[in-house]
């Protein structure tokens, strides 16, 4: 999963992506960093594997000003989802207007977006006038209907994402790059804490999940020894651990992802998959063989697992239930695929 970080500038958009990359940087502006899940510690610990993979998310670090358009667009358009960093510190800057600032990335998004519909909509209306077969007329006819559905949500000033998508309207997002049919959360950078009033307008303008982080503080307490880390925070007022956990899993809930783990000797997984989810797909998202060559799922909650002491201890006292390729995986599953080729 690829998420764009964005903002407007001076928001402080490349500090939250190093904040949260945190010794991950790869190339340039990317960075591959894992998601802490303890539930995978623990089934690690009973499997005995040599390696933990945690899921991994993609972040892209924008380059460029969304008000004014150009290549930024082309990050945009290419991630999963997308965090829009709000400024919510001075710093010489002015005061912060949060809601003020969310209110014009959704105006440039919804622009964006339409922009990008009107054209291709002109371009299908040509297409239809020419010489094309029957079919391939109504599945041009097709799409700009569903891009007319569109262009009525964003004149209402509403991100595409607010729509139950069929499968089709799905690809036809995913093909025009739709930046507002994309998963979003706002992330306030800020040196004090604002009010609920303030996040849940925020939250309404973008129609979207907001959280607020101390972005700078966080990095500064993170160069002192725990020790001196913990008394900080225990006099600020701040949780014990440093908040980009938090963000991660925010992230993974804004674009409704659930987790399922597998595991052997050599190694314990855990995967992503959005929430309703088969297990015919699911068992495609570790190998295309478990797909094709599928039988059934062996599926058992992670705790049960760990409770029993391990797959073979779990096998034993009959814990397992065997499930289907219609079966809907449910978040913190542990799965065993059989499969024949």
């Amino acid at each position: 999963m690829k998420i764009a970080v964005t903002g407007l500038p001076q928001c402080g958009r490349s500090m939250v992506w190093r904040y949260l990359s945190s010794g991950h940087i790869g190339h340039e502006t990317l960075s591959t960093v894992p998601v802490p899940d303890a539930r995978l510690e623990d089934i690690a610990r009973f499997s005995n594997s040599k390696r933990i993979k945690h899921f991994e998310l993609e972040l892209d670090d924008t380059i460029g000003n969304i008000i004014k358009g150009g290549s930024i667009y082309s990050q945009l358009q290419g991630s999963d989802g997308v965090i829009i960093v709000l400024r919510g510190f001075d710093r010489g800057f002015g005061n912060p207007v949060p809601v003020v600032d969310a209110k014009r990335v959704k105006d440039a998004f919804i622009l964006f977006d339409s922009n990008a519909i009107k054209t291709r909509s002109t371009t299908l209306e040509r297409a239809i006038k020419k010489g094309h077969s029957r079919e391939e007329k109504q599945l041009m006819e097709k799409e700009l209907l569903e891009l007319s559905k569109f262009v009525s949500v964003l004149e209402s000033q509403q991100p595409i994402d607010n729509l139950e998508l069929s499968e089709d309207e799905l690809k036809f997002t995913l093909n025009q790059g739709l930046i507002t049919a994309k998963f979003w959360l706002a992330l306030l950078n800020c040196e004090e804490l604002f009010s609920e009033s303030i996040l849940d307008k925020i939250s309404s303008c973008l129609q979207c999940k907001v959280i607020q982080v101390a972005v700078g503080l966080e990095a500064e307490l993170e160069e002192l020894n725990t020790e001196d880390a913990i008394a900080f925070r225990r006099e600020l007022g701040l949780p014990e651990q440093n908040s980009r956990e938090m963000v991660l899993k925010s992230l993974i809930d804004s674009m409704n992802l659930i987790t399922f783990f597998t595991s052997n000797r050599n190694e314990s997984h855990a995967w992503c998959i959005q929430s309703g989810t088969n297990a015919l797909m699911a068992a495609g998202k570790i190998h295309t063989d478990m797909q094709r060559g599928f039988i059934r799922a062996e599926v058992i909650r992670w705790d049960k697992f760990v409770e029993a002491g391990g797959y073979e201890n779990a096998r034993s006292q009959s814990l397992f239930r065997a499930e289907g390729k219609d079966y809907i995986i449910q978040d913190g599953d542990y799965l065993k695929f059989r499969f024949n080729l």
